[in-house]
């Protein structure tokens, strides 16, 4: 631990090993394990439970008979996660503030202070940098990252006399209070703003938002419905053009004897049938001049990415665009992979352009979504991830800001994914998306006034952010200034740790 080694008066440095012991988990089968309670079985604590605090959320219950006396959470002890896919887990410990009728699995582990020792004091110790630091220097694996015994036995940390141990204590509960409670308005603020967020959402494709510039413009705007026609004839001749291709490819196919595949034709594009009555009662009423299509109707194709290219990844090359790229309601390419693009590979039909709408369709990450605001030099998405062209990429930012809305396209996205045992979307349910169209110079509008509202909130929501982030700092400037012992005064008169350590290390067997 990084700590000044000139100490205070009465204060000495000592090994975890010396002061508590440490307990590893109980394990047991796939097969034993309830996602329910039941008779004689017992709630078993995950890494997934530790954070600070142990929160009791999504537990797993196992026979009680798995389970010896020492295994059992007693007050004060502190669990730790040992091991776990997710590197920022591993390390993160919690304190049980008073005894648990259960156990952790064998993914943890109990570090159980002796009674000779503030247990919070100790507690205090693992929740500092010094300690995660540590941690990220120790955890090793490749899958799966993993602590060892000895990465918590062999720490050492300076300890005070004992009572200076309470009044630390004491003192940073204190000061902890203080800033949990400004953590909490800063949390409720921050679930203001995404409230917010989607209440503008919410009134933009109700038409709430523009009623007044409507009213005021009302004999200008071309309705909605002219926009579609527009729509369907530019889908025609799209496909007109895809057929053109389609024979000049067909006529190289037969030239060259026939030799592989042939060229498949092109679709025609679909009819928008009317919408059923259930369709039709979960929309809101909308204003008059607006239209409802769906987003088949928008776009040239909808299309999932390429499958099978990981064995080409590469240190540079072609962007390839995956799942974890689409954030809530952004595209991040902060951290993208690369693949040189195999022979003969399908890649212009998953190259992705300016104005393409990104939606994942597969895993953690279903329905998040994103478009591409700028001009990528060559990029492909994998088959997580879903590619929609419109046939006007002017439309796209009211249909992206409409299919990220809590209450319009995401919702019902994301009852399609998550229905009969998903999550995961196919091609029809984003092709069957039903979309309400506003006439386009309305469009326009509404995106300004989307945009212009959402950049004050993401001032606002980065200054919380940034707040977040000065009470972490706090926070562990106040463990600091503990561990250095200059949180509160010494007292001479307290008995100095080195006279408690040799009791207890003489009260070992």
């Amino acid at each position: 631990m990084t700590i000044e080694k000139d100490l205070p008066q009465g204060w000495a440095f000592t090994k975890v090993e010396a002061i508590a012991d440490l307990l590893r988990g109980i394990s047991y089968k796939k097969d034993q394990a309830s996602k329910e309670p039941m008779l004689d079985y017992k709630p078993v604590l995950r890494a997934n439970n530790i954070n600070g605090s142990l929160n009791f959320d999504d537990l797993v219950y196992v026979p009680a008979s798995l389970i010896n006396d020492e295994q059992f959470i007693k007050a004060g002890d502190i669990v730790f996660a040992m091991s776990s896919g997710s590197k920022h887990l591993v390390g993160k410990s919690a304190r049980a503030l008073s005894a648990y009728d259960g156990s952790y699995g064998a993914f943890c582990a109990l570090l159980r202070p002796i009674d000779s020792i503030s247990k919070d004091y100790i507690y205090f110790i693992f929740q500092s940098n010094d300690f995660r630091r540590r941690i990220s220097e120790t955890a090793t694996g490749t899958n799966i990252n993993n602590l060892k015994r000895e990465h918590i036995l062999d720490f050492e940390f300076p300890i005070p006399p004992f009572n200076e141990q309470k009044r630390i204590v004491a003192k940073i509960e204190e000061l902890f209070a203080e800033l949990d409670a400004g953590v909490a308005s800063l949390e409720l603020a921050q679930a203001q703003l995404q409230t917010y967020r989607q209440a503008l959402l919410k009134h933009a494709f109700e038409g709430k938002l523009t009623a007044q510039w409507r009213t005021a413009n009302a004999d200008k705007l071309e309705d909605a419905a002219t926009l579609l026609q527009r729509i369907q004839t530019e889908r025609q001749a799209h496909h007109q053009a895809e057929l053109a291709t389609w024979k000049e490819e067909v006529k190289m196919w037969e030239a060259g004897g026939k030799n592989g595949r042939k060229p498949s034709k092109p679709r025609p594009p679909k009819d928008l049938p009317p919408l059923t009555p259930t369709e039709l009662a979960d929309l809101p009423q909308l204003p008059t001049g607006w239209a409802t299509t769906t987003l088949e109707q928008l776009t040239e194709f909808i299309t999932s990415g390429s499958r099978g290219w990981a064995k080409y990844y590469s240190d540079n090359g072609s962007t390839f665009i995956r799942a974890q790229n689409l954030k809530y309601d952004r595209l991040d390419l902060s951290d993208v992979a690369y693949v040189s693009i195999p022979n003969g590979a399908e890649g212009t039909r998953t190259k992705v352009c300016k104005g393409d709408l990104l939606v994942t369709i597969t895993g953690a990450n279903v329905t998040k979504t994103g478009y591409v605001k700028n001009e990528l030099e060559d990029a492909y998405v994998n088959q997580h991830v879903a590619l929609c062209r419109l046939v006007y990429p002017q439309l796209i930012q009211f249909v992206y800001y409409f299919v990220i809305s809590d209450t319009g396209g995401r919702r019902v996205l994301e009852e399609a994914a998550y229905g009969a045992g998903k999550p995961g979307l196919n091609l029809t349910n984003l092709n069957e998306l039903i979309i309400p169209l506003a006439p386009q110079k309305e469009q326009e509008i509404i995106v300004s006034e989307i945009e212009s509202r959402i950049t004050v909130i993401d001032q606002l929501g980065q200054t919380i952010i940034e707040a977040f982030q000065q009470a972490e700092a706090l926070r562990q400037s106040i463990l600091k200034k503990a561990f250095a012992g200059q949180l509160v005064p010494q007292d001479p008169t307290d008995e100095p740790a080195s006279a408690l350590l040799a009791r207890i290390r003489a009260a070992k067997p």
